[in-house]
């Protein structure tokens, strides 16, 4: 729906641009670079809130990840360095 607004729009921007005087041309452009500009920021604010929505589920697992890390690093070596299986002698 979005893009299809976006050609309606590029189609009229060039139909008023053909049928406007030479002196108002340039008006027309910067009319159009003030909507190609509103049209960008509505697209950040979009990517902001998927970005925002996505730090909320990626951060509590980023922690969850680094615990178990620390914590398996810390089993390992209390139980494989510091406290060696006895040795069966033979």
């Amino acid at each position: 729906m979005r893009r299809r607004q976006t050609a309606s729009f590029r189609r009229h921007v060039s139909f008023v641009k053909l049928r406007v005087t030479k002196a108002y041309r340039d008006r027309v452009e910067e009319i159009k670079g003030w909507c190609d500009d509103r049209r960008m920021l509505d697209l950040q604010i979009k990517l902001q809130h998927w970005l925002h929505t996505w730090l909320f589920v990626h951060a509590p697992n980023l922690v969850s990840a680094a615990e178990l890390v620390i914590f398996w690093h810390a089993y390992v070596t209390l139980f494989n360095y510091w406290m060696p299986a006895a040795k069966v002698h033979r």
